[in-house]
């Protein structure tokens, strides 16, 4: 968790042990600043304020020393866990799950997965894909965890055995399908934090893959849909229920379920299933993060040399990434020195999702016939 936060190599995540500093004396660069900011995200998540063990992450400042507080205040065994939602549209927002909801998809999970041998992960474990996949589920299973998150496409296929399951996210799944591959017999892959693309699947499949599970989920609910081919409708979870509304779900396996949750997306009824058709809320997923290309619009209007601006995702065959379209101020004096000061501007203020890339200048705006807002 704190490794993925201070945005560590693999190489150097590994070379942590129970004795590594967490304070400006070891080697990971933790200022005064950080160590509150890491320290509450910890407390956070293992709900360390309810036993006020809270104020010992300051005193043990080691790694062994945070791990042994986390498992003294939980006796081993926490009762809720604390996710947290990217951000991208303000404030991260708390996500708690109780460890009896997290294991109750787990144990449906198992009927999916029950003959891997080893699970694979390039997925990071302190979120909520990551965290059910690669330690409830390998745990349960009673398997070995490989972790490759820092490996290349090469090191991936070299490293893969017949009844492996690899967990994935669509940007990497794409990664593997792009460097031309060929993938061990009886592999199984999971995606899930935004939609893969079928002809990504497609190709991992002529490549060697046995078969690809797409995850239909969020931070607020977990796991909610499971399909085998992106030609078939999601199927429910056996404790979701949908709302006759179709904007809400309810978990039939509760009491104090009453109201439901709400789905991040428009969904459509297609047999006994559904269809993903769009976000609710204009979000799209980059690199497994979901970004508001709106706000991030808006961000970039508060620029005192922007007059207006579009963000959009890429088209396929463009990339995997935003992309902006901006039109200076009139009162821009140097448009190139303009145009560089943004750009410094933007990678300083957005995170690496939000960032566009490229950046198009142009007069005005592009526009279609009716006068909409046009790609370019």
């Amino acid at each position: 968790m704190i490794a993925t936060t201070l945005g560590l190599s693999h190489r150097e995540i590994a070379a942590l042990d129970a004795r590594t500093p967490i304070d400006n004396d070891g080697d990971l660069g933790v200022d005064s600043l950080d160590l509150i900011a890491l320290a509450k995200m910890v407390s956070r998540f293992f709900d360390l304020y309810a036993s006020g063990a809270e104020e010992y992450l300051l005193q043990r400042r080691t790694v062994g020393g945070w791990t042994r507080t986390v498992l003294e205040a939980c006796s081993g065994a926490p009762t809720v866990l604390t996710f947290r939602t990217s951000g991208s549209t303000g404030e991260p927002t708390d996500c708690p799950h109780t460890v009896a909801s997290l294991s109750t998809e787990v144990g449906f999970l198992i009927s999916l997965f029950a003959d891997r041998s080893r699970v694979v992960t390039l997925v990071p474990q302190h979120h909520i894909y990551g965290f059910l996949f690669t330690l409830l589920l390998p745990n349960r299973l009673g398997v070995p965890l490989v972790d490759l998150r820092g490996a290349s496409a090469a090191e991936i296929a070299r490293t893969l055995e017949p009844g492996d399951l690899l967990i994935g996210f669509p940007l990497r799944w794409d990664e593997l399908a792009d460097a031309g591959i060929r993938l061990s017999a009886d592999v199984v892959g999971v995606t899930s934090t935004g939609p893969a693309r079928a002809a990504t699947i497609a190709r991992l499949r002529e490549r060697g893959l046995a078969r690809m599970v797409e995850i239909y989920g969020s931070s607020q609910t977990a796991g909610i849909a499971w399909r085998d081919d992106p030609a078939d409708p999601y199927r429910l979870f056996p404790y979701w229920t949908l709302a006759e509304s179709g904007d809400r779900l309810l978990r039939n396996d509760r009491t104090d379920d009453s109201s439901g949750s709400p789905l991040p997306d428009r969904v459509v009824a297609r047999g006994d299933g559904f269809d993903v058709v769009g976000r609710i809320d204009g979000a799209v997923s980059i690199g497994g993060v979901n970004v508001y290309p709106e706000r991030i619009a808006d961000i970039i209007r508060s620029h005192t040399s922007v007059s207006d601006c579009s963000v959009r995702p890429m088209r396929s065959g463009e990339g995997e990434r935003l992309k902006a379209f901006v039109v200076l101020a009139p009162a821009v004096g140097d448009p190139e020195e303009a145009q560089a000061t943004l750009r410094r501007w933007l990678r300083a203020t957005l995170g690496v999702a939000e960032c566009p890339k490229p950046v198009t200048f142009g007069e005005e705006l592009p526009r279609d016939t009716q006068g909409k807002i046009a790609d370019w």
